[in-house]
């Protein structure tokens, strides 16, 4: 059972028939405010805007769309766990997606927990042709694989650059996308 001030601090965006954002409220500008960028995150300058415009990576885009499609087809409710990690802290957020009517679908999101990481982790989003060997981040579980490897890490595990940001490109990792899909179908969990 959720709680009243559990539900307060959750995040609530309200996606239209054509995946932009219609309405923005919950914390939001509480959670944009601690993270730096209340100015750059203002409600009335995201509403009406494509919500993948805030979604870095194709697989990562391809992933949130399959969830409102899916959402709005079988007007079954979806709830999906994720990392949303700052450079500090390991950040475990649960995301709900309900159908509210056959156009629009509310998202809410909502802070877990909150870990602080062993080390800082800068990471900075590049195109894959823009750095000769970016690490992939997956966008659900916040894991890193680096250059020419294929082992995912936790960013824990990952010792940063002394200077630079570690460069990243956006993904979903095999764990992730064999917990979420199942033979070409996305889980309905």
């Amino acid at each position: 059972m959720t709680s009243v001030s559990e539900q307060a601090n959750d995040i609530l965006i309200v996606i239209d028939v054509l995946d932009r954002i219609e309405t923005i409220g919950g914390s939001w500008q509480e959670a944009a405010a601690a993270g730096g960028a209340e100015t750059a995150l203002r409600p009335d300058s995201l509403i009406g805007q494509p919500l993948t415009r805030f979604i870095s990576g194709d697989a990562t885009r391809m992933y949130h769309e399959a969830l409102l499609k899916l959402c709005r087809l079988t007007d079954t409710p979806l709830q999906r766990d994720y990392r949303c990690d700052t450079p500090e802290c390991e950040r475990h957020m649960r995301m709900w997606l309900r159908r509210l009517d056959r156009r629009r679908v509310e998202m809410r999101h909502r802070l877990l927990e909150l870990r602080p990481l062993p080390h800082p982790l800068r990471l900075q989003t590049t195109a894959a042709a823009a750095t000769a060997k970016p690490f992939v981040r997956c966008s659900v579980c916040n894991r890193l694989r680096p250059p020419g490897s294929n082992q995912w890490l936790e960013p824990a595990d990952v010792v940063p650059p002394a200077a630079a940001p570690l460069q990243v490109i956006h993904s979903v990792c095999p764990d992730c996308r064999q917990r979420d899909w199942c033979g070409g179908r996305l889980r309905q969990r």
